[in-house]
């Protein structure tokens, strides 16, 4: 899978599940201690790396493949 694919998938889910929660990016950015400018642009271009896809699946409460996209299972599991 290309970089620009990952993204298209990974990024839309990121911005999904905060959206789920009902919390502002800002907030998020500080209560997992990112900049603000690097946690947007996990919502809209760049894939996070390994330990903040992790993160952030623990914060959201899914799996690591549903954020990236390559699940459609919030809870784990491959499709």
């Amino acid at each position: 899978m290309l970089y620009t694919e990952l993204a298209a998938k990974c990024c839309p889910r990121i911005k999904a599940e905060r959206e789920r929660l009902g919390i502002e990016k800002k907030e998020l950015a500080q209560r997992l201690g990112y900049g603000l400018s690097n946690y947007s642009s996990y919502e809209t271009k760049t894939v996070p790396s390994v330990e903040r896809v992790v993160e952030l699946a623990e914060f959201f409460g899914c799996s690591t493949d549903y954020l990236l996209g390559l699940s459609d299972d919030r809870t784990g599991g491959r499709s």
